[in-house]
């Protein structure tokens, strides 16, 4: 192969000119010209070759003999090769040149011209016996007739076949599909296989039998004839962000829709669907998808139903109804200033609801932002303001709505601090009459001919393999890797999308140059990076996100990786690479705050302070996945020498997406001064009527723009690099929103800072309860957190920081970051809140808030639901599965749609809670054969706004299921924090903390006579001491096994109950619950046991463990280190009420379903 290339190399035109036909003119051996030739540009068309001798054109024929070396060197699709024969006349004794031409108008082939020279006609070649055509019909499968037909006779033609049903033909096809098997066989060139489509009419559940015939011929094939029978299926459902009525249909059945009254409408099913096999085979292609006409997205109820065309069938979820509207919006932008933007929304259809966005900057989305504000500046119009920050260097902004992103419908160009409007038919570089131009077309597939032919570093071989693991599963032993990787590209990658390099962002570039896009699926250039190559580059075209050829930073060009040529864009790659984060000063205010302590701080806090800051630097290794705005509030009175410091620290941050709001509660010094000298466009400063701290802060956070808000006072500085970590902590965990850091106490007391405490405190909620261990200065959170449960307590004089906490952190369980990312300084002469206000107990108005919660119901969240939650429950084998299905769904079924598939054929028995409002989707048995096969059956049932729970298969099974599936597939998990929902996508789960267990079934009995109930201890009835009443012994499997009661005397009393009935009577009797086995390893339902015991005033001990310790230190447990017989007097009753409803009362597990909800549906876990 390489000595093949160096051959064409030498005969090479350049880039411009390069010729379409390559080839070579082998050799003359008795008296015929050897060679080969293919097409450049469409490899599997046969390439006619012409015969010149002395520049006379003698003879004609096409290149289609077999030449396996042409194809391993890069060439066609293994044919090409051609002889052909010199004519008598030219045996004459005489000299002649001979050259062989491929197509019209090309130079010669390389190779040639050959001198020849012959005195006798060479002898004519003796025709070969036709032999018979050769093939077999294999099987009937997956909706298509499979097989391989192949003439020997003709070795490269493509035969074309007839498909005959009960004797009768029923369509045709050829016999053009890759078997590489065939060829190992000696048959052809490896692509002879057919897969020939079945109609959609012959699936009606009667015997068919199906043959295939030479077209043209009653020669048939052997193998056959096979036997279809087999019934139609099909499922529609309302595609809602779509706006379009979708489903699948047996085989691509045509469908008619109809609507209202209105005649039907007919689609085809041809789109492929996911996970219904290979793309190849008709089942896989009967998808159909149909816009809902504008006429019935009025915002009314409208029916429709969908049947297989020609007949009264409906398909399944036919017929339903729906109500839609077509979005009517109008948006502006008001401000470009810096990076900063501004405009408006309004949806003249809705113009009391936010409209939210999806935004792309450059082509790369930047994320959604929600049009919520209120317009001050125009009465009475109904728009709503947005506002967000731009990444540097952006010169161009797309918006859509957020439910139909791929769709934009205003546009503007962002430069010299204005934002102009772009008309669609002003947008020079969505030109789509250049690609009415063939010369153009030509042009563009010239140029990747030409990159085809000599990549040089354009191609980034072991980068390729790294991006795209799976194009090397194919790659023979023995084979260069890099080799196989360039060959996949050139002949799979570059049409599915693949990049040659990670110079090149291909998916991009055809969503940011849309008429780019739109040729490629047309079939009219190769890639993107073909158009790239031959215009782009040259036409200013960015090649990945945010790239400025003007202004990124040139390197060496030895250094690039693409040539001369693409050094700035290598510059610009690996300036990127962190994320966007700036690097952190050398030395920062927060340094020397850090060194002034340390001049008399305690032994060991310079070494816990290091051993932090390598911590973390290690966290910030790797690049950031997004950069939201944060927005910082910081509530000022009368800081005018200390508020510069804090503003000092913020500007110093690593991560520079941020937004300060100064609210001025009533400042009579000079804090608008100093402010006003930072100078910082990101900085706003507001002044109000002087009120309190949490008035202050609402007032903040009601104009804060950012994703993200954090916090800092005007006295207290932050490490340099606290936004970059904390931001790092809660993107790598959509699970959850909130998050707080270690901090160091201090106080100055004249000139010194003395040393209080390094605040590094484990979240736990009991003791959170009891006092305050986390600093506001610390906390970052989602700004869902106050949309959804308010701000600050404005009747608090102070300590609304606890109460912001205790409120946020009841459903949302934060994540604590061990390092230390705060400077606190106290300082009585300053005038702290903190010192001024200790004689106003606050305290305990926070105290009784939290007890009226536990007594009178806890937090709601304010959820602005854009449509109703969907939640799919799989439910594989087992009791405890069904039984934590159950419990789950009832948390959830109040204000979601929740399906429940499962292995069966009839509705799955509920028998808790059977008048709960859930769709039960019976999958039969087969489809929990396999993932694949559990894959292709719930496909067709899954709507994108939907979160997908498995219970019952084994952790290998979920995450097989969801690769197949495309989307997060979760399941129950218990941890340190209890009961969560884990995925292979989530760093940390979505906490939900216990699941209720039904109630008592019966009364209990007198007390001193009921019996322990025993966790982890079946088969050891003994391993604690039995009380007077005896003992029940849990079985390993709560839901299915066998419990029993042993009485103090020695009988075994076994129980006829089982499942929930069993757990509801050991409730109702038990009078002390003991586990010999850590919480954690009893799975969700143990645990919950364990959880519900507590709540109805059960004696429970525990052995040690992260999930038992901090219940064991409230005195909510007894420890089974301990005397287990104290069990009651240690475990206090308050504490156990206390811990339960602050961490695992039913209503806030039934909230923090209902975030996990609103993640996994509405915001894809950003």
């Amino acid at each position: 192969m390489a000595l093949l290339r160096r051959l064409l190399g030498s005969h090479r035109r350049s880039n411009a000119e390069s010729n379409r036909f390559p080839g070579r003119l082998d050799e003359i051996r008795g008296g015929i010209v050897y060679g080969w030739a293919t097409d450049r540009q469409e490899p599997g068309r046969l390439v006619t070759v012409s015969l010149q001798i002395d520049g006379q054109i003698v003879a004609e024929a096409p290149a289609d003999q077999p030449r396996p070396d042409v194809q391993a060197a890069g060439f066609g699709r293994g044919h090409g090769g051609f002889g052909l024969r010199i004519p008598d006349a030219f045996a004459d004794g005489a000299e002649h040149q001979v050259s062989v031409v491929a197509g019209s108008g090309e130079p010669p082939l390389p190779g040639g011209p050959i001198p020849y020279r012959a005195t006798a006609p060479a002898p004519e070649p003796v025709p070969a016996e036709p032999q018979p055509i050769r093939g077999y019909f294999e099987a009937v499968a997956k909706g298509a007739a499979i097989g391989w037909a192949y003439d020997p006779n003709v070795p490269q033609a493509r035969l074309e076949l007839q498909l005959i049903v009960d004797g009768t033909p029923a369509g045709r096809f050829v016999a053009d599909a890759s078997r590489a098997d065939v060829a190992d066989a000696g048959h052809g060139d490896g692509f002879h296989g057919f897969v020939g489509r079945i109609p959609g009419e012959f699936y009606d559940g009667r015997p068919h039998a199906i043959e295939v015939a030479l077209a043209g011929t009653d020669i048939r094939l052997e193998g056959g004839p096979h036997t279809l029978q087999q019934s139609r299926a099909g499922m529609a459902y309302l595609d809602r962000p779509a706006a379009c009525i979708s489903g699948w249909a047996t085989q691509g059945t045509d469908v008619e829709i109809r609507y209202d009254d209105h005649p039907p409408i007919r689609v085809r099913g041809r789109r492929l669907v996911s996970g219904f096999g290979d793309e190849k085979m008709p089942t896989a292609n009967c998808g159909f998808s149909s816009p809902i006409p504008p006429e019935c997205l009025d915002g009314g109820w409208h029916a429709v139903s969908v049947r297989f065309a020609g007949s009264d069938d409906d398909l399944s979820g036919s017929p339903f109804e729906f109500r839609l509207r077509t979005p009517s919006v109008q948006l502006g932008l008001t401000r470009s200033s810096g990076r900063l933007v501004e405009g408006w929304a309004f949806d003249a259809l809705a113009p009391d609801h936010p409209v939210r966005l999806a935004v792309f900057a450059d082509g790369a989305p930047l994320g959604t932002v929600k049009a919520d504000g209120v317009r001050a500046d125009i009465p009475g119009r109904p728009a709503r303001n947005f506002a967000f920050t731009l990444p540097r260097g952006a010169h161009r902004l797309d918006f859509a709505l957020a439910d139909t992103p791929h769709a934009p419908f205003a546009s503007f160009t962002i430069g010299g601090g204005e934002a102009q409007p772009v008309a669609a038919d002003q947008t020079t570089l969505q030109d789509e009459a250049r690609f009415a131009d063939p010369a153009f077309v030509a042009s563009v597939r010239a140029a990747f001919a030409a990159f085809l032919d000599d990549p040089g570093t354009r191609f980034d071989a072991p980068w390729y393999r790294l991006t795209y693991p799976t194009a090397l599963e194919a790659m023979a032993p023995g084979n260069d890797p890099d080799a196989a990787a360039f060959a996949h590209y050139r002949d799979h990658g570059h049409a599915a999308g693949h990049a040659p390099s990670p110079l090149f962002d291909e998916a991009w570039y055809r969503h940011r140059w849309p008429s780019v896009g739109r040729a490629v699926a047309a079939g009219l250039i190769p890639c993107g990076f073909a158009h790239y190559l031959a215009f782009g580059a040259q036409a200013g075209f960015a090649p990945v996100p945010g790239f400025e050829a003007g202004t990124a930073v040139a390197v060496p060009a030895a250094a690039a990786r693409s040539g001369a040529d693409a050094a700035p864009l290598d510059a610009f790659l690996r300036q990127a690479r962190s994320g966007g984060a700036l690097p952190a000063p050398s030395r920062s205010l927060y340094d020397d705050w850090v060194d002034r302590l340390l001049r008399e701080a305690p032994e060991g806090t310079a070494a816990a302070l290091a051993a932090g800051d390598r911590a973390i630097r290690a966290r910030l290794d790797a690049p950031l996945p997004a950069t939201p705005l944060v927005s910082v509030i910081m509530p000022t009175f009368n800081r005018a020498h200390t508020i510069a410091e804090a503003i000092g620290s913020l500007v110093e941050q690593s991560y520079q997406n941020w937004e300060l709001l100064v609210c001025d509660d009533g400042s009579i010094d000079r804090t608008a001064q100093v402010v006003a000298q930072m100078a910082d466009p990101r900085i706003r400063y507001f002044a109000f009527e002087k009120a309190n701290g949490a008035i202050a802060r609402n007032r903040g956070l009601a104009l804060a723009r950012g994703e993200y808000i954090a916090y800092l006072d005007s006295d207290n500085i932050w490490h340099p690099s606290y936004l970059d970590v904390i931001l790092r902590a809660l993107l790598a965990s959509p699970s959850r929103p909130c998050a707080y850091a270690a901090y160091l106490d201090t106080e100055i007391v004249g000139t010194r800072v003395e040393f209080r405490a390094l605040a590094v405190e484990p979240f736990d909620p009991v003791k959170l309860s009891r006092a305050n261990f986390i600093d506001l200065n610390t906390i970052c959170h989602h700004r869902h957190l106050y949309d959804w449960l308010g701000g600050f307590d404005e009747t608090l004089p102070r300590v609304q920081d606890w109460d912001l906490a205790l409120r946020y952190f009841s459903i949302f369980r934060p994540i604590h970051v061990p390092e230390v990312l705060a400077f606190y300084r106290r300082n009585v002469a300053w005038g702290q809140v903190t010192a001024i206000s200790l004689a106003h107990d606050v305290n305990a108005i926070v105290a009784r808030k939290t007890t009226a919660r536990l007594s009178d119901g806890h937090l709601r969240l304010d959820i602005d639901w854009p449509a109703d939650p969907r939640l799919t429950v799989i439910l594989g084998s087992g009791a405890e599965a069904a039984l934590l299905a159950e419990l789950l769904i009832h948390l959830v079924v109040d204000g979601a749609e929740v399906t429940l598939a499962h292995g069966g054929r009839t509705p799955a028995p509920r028998t808790l809670h059977p008048a709960d409002p859930v769709a039960d989707l019976p999958l039969g048995p087969e489809a929990f054969a396999s993932t694949e096969t559990l894959a292709a059956a719930l496909e067709p049932f899954l709507s994108r706004e939907s979160a997908v729970l498995a219970l019952g298969l084994s952790s290998a099974e979920i995450a097989d299921l969801s690769g197949r599936l495309g989307r997060p597939v979760d399941t129950l998990a218990v941890d340190a924090d209890g009961v969560g929902i884990v995925a292979a996508d989530l760093a940390r789960p979505f906490h939900l903390g216990a699941l209720p267990l039904p109630s008592p079934a019966e009364a209990a009995p007198p007390e001193g006579r009921r019996p322990l109930l025993l966790l982890g201890g079946a088969g050891h009835p003994n391993a604690v001491p039995s009380p007077l009443g005896g003992v029940i012994v849990a079985p390993a499997d709560l839901a299915s096994g066998s419990w029993q009661r042993t009485r103090r005397g020695g009988e075994v009393e076994p129980w006829s109950e089982q499942g929930h009935a069993a757990i509801a009577r050991a409730l109702a009797a038990a009078g002390a619950l003991t586990s010999i086995v850590p919480a954690e390893a009893l799975g969700p339902l143990g645990l919950s046991l364990v959880v519900e015991a507590i709540q109805r005033g059960i004696a429970v001990t525990l052995p040690p463990s992260t999930f038992a310790d901090p219940l064991i230190a409230a005195r909510a447990v007894a420890d089974l280190r301990g005397n287990a017989g104290e069990a009651g007097r240690l475990a206090r009753a308050t504490g156990r009420a206390r811990a339960h409803g602050l961490a695992f009362h039913a209503e806030l597990t039934a909230e923090r379903l209902r975030f996990y909800l609103y993640r996994r549906c509405f915001e894809g876990n950003r």
